[in-house]
């Protein structure tokens, strides 16, 4: 009877508790919690970046407007651009270009249908500024899209 007894007791089980499951399954939820939100958005910043590209030749176009003419286009025509929706790709709807609220300013549109997340708050805006030496550098902190879903520089 006693040998019965002790190989029970050097039987050892193997396995998870209820409460260790829960514990893991816990912890699992807190980390999707706070990893969604951050995904989230670094894949919105990625497609509004995207359309970033198709900024360049405007720029360029309304460069050189401005070196030949000394004044900042009035809009895409004047600059010899295309029209504002030829710009048109997946998440961009519009390039054009204004006089408001900067002279030469460049006014990049995303589609909220297909960027949800951005609401109305869907345009950034462009605008040239020369220093005393005359050289052009582009800034874009203005507009009604949220900070948060701004490229870098234009924080």
């Amino acid at each position: 009877m006693n040998a019965l007894c002790a190989r029970r007791q050097s039987n050892s089980q193997y396995g998870l508790t209820l409460i260790e499951i829960l514990v893991v399954v816990a912890i699992i939820s807190i980390v999707g919690l706070v990893a969604t939100p951050l995904y989230q958005g670094y894949t919105i910043r990625t497609k509004i970046s995207s359309g970033i590209a198709t900024l360049a030749p405007v720029q360029r176009l309304s460069t050189e407007y401005f070196i030949l003419n000394e004044s900042w286009p009035s809009d895409n025509a004047d600059a010899g651009a295309n029209t504002p929706d030829t710009y048109a790709q997946n998440f961009l709807t519009s390039v054009a270009i204004s006089e408001t609220p900067h002279p030469g300013s460049i006014i990049l549109t995303y589609d909220n249908s297909t960027l949800r997340m951005l609401g109305n708050s869907n345009t950034i805006i462009y605008y040239p500024v020369g220093d005393s030496s005359g050289h052009i550098t582009w800034r874009c902190d203005e507009g009604t899209m949220v900070e948060r879903y701004r490229p870098a520089n234009c924080r």
